[in-house]
């Protein structure tokens, strides 16, 4: 009778996790470095700011993971629209919104999903 033991050689538990960590740490960097470049495509470029302070990089928490940022001050008017108020405090009108960071998470989300369905058929 033949009689073999893998055990031995299979990771541990804490090796799996560093392994799938890494795996899932290279493709989150491409994700977020994707999302940052669908949202530079989408901002408005009256004079270049918003589109400059576009960042992906890795996020400083514990947790880990990466973050997309836009840094530009304005970037949330842009995003979501504004009053126009005097300086007596009298509003005198609205910008409507240019919704560019969220569209640009949904669409690079939905391709996410797409390629992951593919490679679970095995496509």
């Amino acid at each position: 009778m033949l009689q073999a033991s893998f055990r031995d050689q299979l990771p541990t538990d804490k090796e799996l996790e560093r392994m799938l960590y890494e795996h899932v740490d290279k493709h989150m960097a491409d994700i977020a470095a994707e999302i940052a470049t669908e949202t530079r495509q989408r901002a408005p470029k009256l004079k270049g700011l918003l589109v400059k302070s576009v960042r992906a990089r890795r996020s400083k928490f514990e947790s880990g993971g990466y973050i997309v940022i836009v840094r530009a001050p304005h970037a949330h008017l842009v995003e979501y629209g504004h009053n126009i108020v005097d300086r007596k405090g009298v509003v005198r009108g609205k910008v409507p919104p240019h919704p560019f960071f969220r569209p640009a998470i949904a669409i690079v989300g939905k391709r996410v999903r797409s390629r992951l369905g593919r490679s679970a058929m095995g496509a």
